[in-house]
């Protein structure tokens, strides 16, 4: 699989930075978002069928759909979030705090897991 294939950036970073992910996690496809209308109903019926959204009464809210977040959502898990600077007090005194060199590896060794 080449994640460049079918890229939509002409950014040379964000181009190396997804083949760098798409090396460490192996997915099984990479998705570029082009915002198309196409892309919408798309993604939108991907979501409807795996039950992430539920649609309204689409005659009153036409486009409208119920979602809950996950208990497990990455927002509400204050305790997994850090700030990842050269030093603690960069990061100020109410938030967790990593060297970036620390938690690289540790994210790293993270990524490996998606292969399994």
């Amino acid at each position: 699989m080449n994640p460049l294939e079918n890229a939509t950036t002409i950014n040379p970073h964000v181009g190396k930075w997804v083949a760098r992910m798409a090396e460490l996690c192996e997915p099984e496809q990479v998705h570029w978002c082009d915002g198309s209308d196409a892309e919408k109903v798309s993604l939108t019926r991907l979501a409807v069928a795996a039950d992430v959204l539920v649609p309204l009464d689409q005659a009153r809210w036409p486009g409208c759909y119920h979602h809950r977040s996950s208990p497990n959502d990455v927002a509400r898990v204050e305790q997994c979030t850090f700030i990842c600077t050269e030093s603690a007090e960069e990061a100020g005194v109410t938030n967790n705090w990593a060297p970036p060199g620390e938690m690289y590896d540790k994210l790293h060794g993270l990524l490996g897991a998606c292969r399994t």
